[in-house]
């Protein structure tokens, strides 16, 4: 499986990042800094692992449950919700 975050979603609200546990913030780095499509940013990117990918979270697929942070890119819409 692969590397989840540390914390739930919960624990990670925006402001809270200096909190990051020293792997968390090594993934979330290399998820920043990894290239993405035209559409998705790469904060956008990491922000997502964050948030929906902690492995209480996931399914036996390794697939979120739960959508706590969502992709609504398009028009004037936030890219995350």
């Amino acid at each position: 499986m692969a590397e989840t975050p540390s914390k739930t979603y919960d624990k990670y609200a925006p402001g809270s990042f200096s909190t990051l546990d020293e792997d968390d913030k090594t993934i979330f780095n290399k998820l920043y800094t990894a290239k993405s499509n035209a559409q998705t940013g790469n904060g956008e990117v990491a922000l997502f692992w964050l948030w929906n990918y902690h492995k209480t979270n996931l399914d036996e697929d390794g697939i979120p449950s739960i959508l706590h942070c969502r992709v609504t890119q398009g028009g004037n819409k936030p890219d995350l919700k």
